[in-house]
């Protein structure tokens, strides 16, 4: 028979937990009701464990973060810190700091945090960590932010998870395919699997579709279902991920923070361009290019100038930089 204080100890982490996941799902009354329950149930001893408050403390995070309320997240992430080696919720911590840096317009530094957290989370040879669907949205969401449009389209052409549905959608919007990120939201309406925050954030998406596909007054309908929604599930500030162009369009405020920008650039480089893109990150001879590429130094050229074209550059220098920040290269080589 299992002692009385390992039942005790379940229980409390059951409801930290369960607060957890409501919270992630935008079931901001049930997560609030766990909460409760564990505050009740929790023991002095209990409490001192952090392993058995985690999920209350990622719960209460979360919740933070929703209601625009920094001092509570802070409180609630210091403690979360102090634990993170010791649980297995990893995973939904590092959801909820990329979440927090899209909400303050912090994408990059999130995007670093996050590369790192998974780097000592997957194990050697495997893809085991960095397969984890909340990892996953978090970084397809960081990229969008980040406008790594190749580093995204990579991770949505590899990942079929459903909780890819969102970046997808935000991703045919921002390129320039409104109608078909309006049909893929056509597709998961009703869908009873999707949670609240999901379809909030669908919703927002759709809000930039319709104003994109010059639908005004759909738009605003739309924006007042965001707001509706919004409220319900304690999310103050939803529109932080409405782009500044659809903002400017239906007459928003665009002072706040703005966690997507108005457009992802899309690249498509064939085969060639890019062996000439990973060969001009190791030289800037030409010379040795074509040798590398067994052709003339006119071909060369020639395709150098298309390459400059595509990435909206002049010197190799702005063509690497741009390189760089789509995401089209390698994190490190080295030079011959």
């Amino acid at each position: 028979m299992e002692p009385a204080g390992y039942r005790s100890y379940i229980s409390v982490d059951a409801a930290a937990n369960l607060a957890m996941i409501h919270a992630f799902a935008g079931d901001r009354q049930a997560s609030t009701a766990w909460l409760d329950r564990h505050a009740r149930t929790v023991t002095a001893q209990e409490e001192n464990e952090a392993i058995a408050c985690a999920g209350a403390d990622i719960a209460e995070a979360f919740l933070a973060l929703d209601a625009a309320d920094p001092g509570a997240y802070e409180a609630a992430v210091s403690r979360i810190s102090a634990a993170s080696d010791q649980h297995d919720l990893w995973a939904f911590v590092a959801y909820l700091r990329a979440q927090h840096g899209l909400r303050t317009g912090k994408p990059l530094r999130a995007l670093a945090a996050l590369n790192r957290t998974v780097q000592t989370r997957s194990i050697p040879g495997t893809t085991k960590g960095r397969d984890h669907p909340l990892i996953l949205r978090a970084r397809a969401e960081l990229l969008i932010a980040s406008n790594r449009a190749h580093l995204v389209r990579e991770l949505l052409r590899h990942g079929d998870h459903p909780t890819l549905v969102v970046p997808r959608a935000r991703m045919l919007c921002l390129s320039g395919r409104p109608e078909r990120a309006a049909h893929l939201i056509e597709t998961m309406r009703g869908d009873g699997s999707m949670s609240e925050r999901d379809q909030l954030d669908l919703l927002i998406i759709n809000v930039s579709v319709a104003s994109r596909l010059g639908d005004p007054r759909g738009a605003a309908e739309l924006l007042t279902d965001v707001r509706e929604l919004a409220t319900r599930i304690g999310v103050t500030e939803p529109l932080v991920a409405l782009p500044a162009l659809d903002r400017v369009a239906l007459g928003l405020d665009i002072a706040t923070v703005v966690a997507y920008p108005d457009h992802i650039r899309v690249i498509e480089l064939t085969r060639r361009e890019e062996e000439l893109l990973n060969i001009l990150v190791l030289t800037d001879s030409r010379k040795q290019a074509a040798e590398r590429l067994f052709v003339s130094m006119n071909t060369v050229k020639t395709q150098i100038a298309g390459l400059y074209r595509k990435l909206d550059a002049r010197t190799r220098a702005e063509a690497l930089s741009s390189a760089r920040a789509l995401g089209l290269l390698p994190e490190t080589v080295s030079r011959i």
